[in-house]
């Protein structure tokens, strides 16, 4: 997960958006490195599978929580702590490799 965290901290640094093109390296990356620790092929299965993980793990109120936090105490947002799963969701979603090809 810290793998996923800094791909995603970085993305969003860059500016890239979790539905643009640029994401789709951040997408293979995250995927392969899944597929190598789980033994498992990257594919459509494989990233339906992570979706899903990744939105059973995320609370959306932790990132309106730390956004308060930071708003509140007049500190700047790090985008690294903010929760990463929605962007991965949406970009997995978008990679269109989340589909099974029949």
């Amino acid at each position: 997960m810290p793998f996923v965290r800094e791909a995603v901290a970085t993305a969003r640094k860059a500016g890239t958006a979790a539905d643009s093109a640029g994401a789709g390296p951040v997408v293979d990356s995250v995927a392969e490195r899944f597929a190598a620790a789980l033994g498992h092929a990257d594919g459509p299965e494989l990233r339906r599978w992570m979706a899903q993980v990744f939105e059973a793990g995320h609370d959306p109120l932790v990132e309106r929580y730390w956004r308060l936090v930071w708003t509140v105490n007049d500190w700047r947002i790090v985008d690294g702590h903010l929760p990463f799963q929605p962007w991965m969701i949406e970009a997995l979603a978008r990679s269109g490799r989340t589909e099974s090809s029949s």
